[in-house]
């Protein structure tokens, strides 16, 4: 990241490969410069994001998948294989430092409780 200096953002596609990338953007102190995007979040992610080490969680939305998933699961049990579709889009949230508090994104937030 410092010896090559062209390094402006990284993406990760999981809850845990991103965290290497946002401490080594703390610890290079580019928190400024380098934007850490990622994908699903946990209490960790959030704590990353308020304190400026990562920019932007997009967030999966768990509760409508087992939502749909009992749904289709039911479905299927009865034989009405047909009503279920081949792809089911449950939605995401993206959160950001201005909108995290909002409802919509702590309830996108996943949790042990």
């Amino acid at each position: 990241m410092l010896k090559n200096g062209f390094f402006s953002g990284v993406f990760g596609t999981d809850l845990h490969s991103p965290r290497g990338a946002w401490e080594a953007v703390r610890i290079a102190g580019l928190s400024n410069t380098v934007t850490v995007a990622m994908f699903d979040t946990d209490q960790a992610t959030i704590d990353a994001l308020r304190s400026d080490f990562v920019d932007i969680v997009i967030a999966q939305h768990p509760y409508e998948m087992g939502q749909k998933c009992i749904e289709y699961a039911v479905a299927a049990s009865k034989g009405d294989t047909a009503s279920i579709p081949t792809r089911s889009a449950t939605g995401y949230s993206v959160i950001t430092r201005e909108n995290v508090d909002t409802e919509e994104a702590q309830q996108a937030i996943y949790s042990n409780d």
